[in-house]
């Protein structure tokens, strides 16, 4: 038995040691693959522009300032295909929200609030075992993505699925390796982190920790709540200019007030509109131009003569987006779908007094 064993000890290593010397091989490319990839030209957003696909995205703020709620709101989007506070869209993807901060009857009833439904394709655990600090959760957290077919990771909080020293690098390191394996099999990553003490007010937000937590993720956004509004400061962009701090409405959760809302752009950098955002009014030009329903192809051919170049890939993520909010009826026909733009009863039209008329050229 003694010699069993010690037989088994050793060839496990072996193995361990092949298998990752394989991955090592094969994530090995011609500098040709490289190529090809920086002439796609476009990033590829889960949340266009605040959370990339295959992105690492934190949340950086004090107590109470809404972070957990937000990444509820966050999760609840992206579940739907539907914009992020009706202003960013999303792309679909199944949700596994991991949340060792708060206990599951506070996460339950926030959730509720939100206005979440069992069928929701969101995932959640508050086990305290979740350490991504560790290889051992591995395992575990690979069947669970792939049961699930998991799009978006969220860990509430960083500080609680760290086993260490969030100060020590060499602790991070873990952290973003862990992750980094997420974002190599095309998932996106949030994690909510709390700020750190500063006493130069002026300065933006600084996490806990390690400034190798900043340098890690693409993406950071700093959240900052006076009474019901909360203002979002996107502080590092990796892949995009960094985009003008905004503000939302956090809900009262009275009557039908269940969900954060869009408020306005505050001053900073210069706005500068995605190619999604550009792609949306374009499309809904095209469609609003024709006087028959459209199928993606000829609303492509369309964009194209009026200089709107744009990637198929990106048009069917605005067509989603748009069929989602009920800004576009698409209807199957055939081995197509054809998309218009929805018809308007002029009587309701006219029972809300409203005070633009509405023309013929506006009824599709």
């Amino acid at each position: 038995m003694s010699n069993q064993l010690e037989i088994n000890q050793a060839v496990l290593p072996v193995e361990t040691s092949s298998l990752f010397t394989n991955d090592l091989v094969r994530s090995v490319k011609n500098i040709g693959d490289l190529l090809v990839m920086g002439q796609s030209g476009e990033n590829s957003w889960l949340i266009d522009p605040l959370v990339p696909e295959s992105g690492i995205v934190s949340l950086i703020g004090e107590p109470a300032s809404g972070k957990s709620y937000l990444s509820l709101q966050i999760a609840h989007s992206v579940s739907l295909g539907q914009p992020l506070f009706n202003t960013f869209p999303c792309v679909q993807g199944n949700v596994l929200l991991i949340s060792m901060e708060d206990n599951t009857l506070e996460t339950g009833k926030r959730a509720l609030q939100l206005g979440f439904s069992e069928n929701l394709p969101i995932y959640y655990s508050s086990n305290s075992e979740w350490i991504f600090s560790t290889e051992k959760i591995n395992p575990a957290l690979d069947q669970v993505i792939e049961t699930n077919n998991i799009k978006l990771v969220i860990v509430d909080s960083f500080r609680r699925a760290l086993d260490g020293d969030e100060n020590a690098s060499s602790e991070v390191t873990k952290m973003h390796k862990s992750f980094k394996r997420l974002t190599d099999k095309g998932l996106s990553v949030l994690f909510i982190h709390h700020q750190g003490k500063s006493s130069d007010q002026k300065s933006r937000f600084q996490g806990r920790g390690s400034s190798d937590i900043t340098a890690m993720v693409d993406y950071q956004y700093d959240i900052k709540k006076t009474n019901d509004i909360i203002l979002i400061n996107q502080s590092k962009a990796r892949y995009t200019k960094q985009q003008s701090p905004f503000t939302v409405s956090f809900p009262s959760f009275e009557g039908d007030n269940n969900e954060f809302k869009f408020l306005e752009w505050q001053q900073g950098p210069d706005l500068i509109p995605t190619t999604s955002t550009l792609t949306e009014t374009a499309v809904l030009e095209a469609l609003e131009a024709s006087e028959d329903r459209m199928y993606q192809g000829e609303i492509e051919q369309v964009l194209n003569e009026r200089g709107t170049n744009t990637s198929h890939g990106t048009i069917s993520k605005v067509l989603t987006s748009l069929v989602a909010t009920n800004r576009v009826v698409c209807v199957p026909d055939g081995r197509r779908n054809y998309y218009s733009l929805p018809v308007v009863d002029p009587s309701i039209s006219q029972a809300t007094n409203t005070v633009d008329e509405l023309t013929d050229a506006e009824v599709v």
